[in-house]
């Protein structure tokens, strides 16, 4: 005896149930509106053979039109075509993954630049530092040059003063130089 090793998984099997049952709801529905159409229609052939009103007559139609416009969308709700679910959602599934290598390129990108600005504003804050301790440097070099110089100055060495006095001037547009 050969057997037919038929496996369903249980959420397939729910799935089609599901979808069977949707579909078995649809047409009832269908099928319902169809039935109060044709009682309403009766009612206005009534209507009509009797002598009834205007108003009642075009209160009729009225009501009829609505009633065909309900089976109209029974109808098409019924006929509907539903797109295939699998290849839409296996479409869905590759492009979430895309954008998921997109977003994780961006990420890698972004995480590379603010190592890279860190790794800038590292070496930009160690020169401002060298540059503020050569400042502060010859800021105290020019000290000792302007006391040396007037020490000199009350004193008969006037050639050495005129030289440190040039020492001073030298240091001084080194000074402009860094700040600048």
């Amino acid at each position: 005896m050969e057997e037919n090793s038929i496996q369903l998984s249980p959420h397939k099997l729910k799935k089609f149930v599901r979808h069977l049952c949707l579909a078995a709801k649809t047409i009832e529905e269908r099928d319902m509106a169809k039935e109060h159409l044709s009682q309403h229609l009766d009612n206005l052939k009534k209507l009509a053979s009797s002598k009834a009103k205007h108003k009642t007559i075009s209160k009729g139609l009225k009501e009829l039109e609505q009633h065909i416009e309900n089976t109209i969308e029974k109808e098409k709700r019924a006929t509907k075509i539903r797109p295939n679910e699998p290849f839409h959602q296996e479409m869905l599934k590759k492009k979430i993954d895309e954008l998921n290598a997109k977003f994780d390129m961006m990420n890698e990108a972004l995480t590379e630049r603010q190592q890279k600005i860190a790794s800038i504003e590292k070496k930009i804050n160690t020169k401002v530092d060298q540059k503020q301790k050569q400042v502060q440097e010859i800021q105290d070099m020019i000290e000792k040059l302007e006391e040396k110089y007037k020490d000199m100055a009350k004193s008969s060495n006037v050639a050495i003063a005129a030289k440190v006095q040039e020492k001073i001037q030298l240091l001084k547009s080194k000074l402009k130089k860094i700040i600048l």
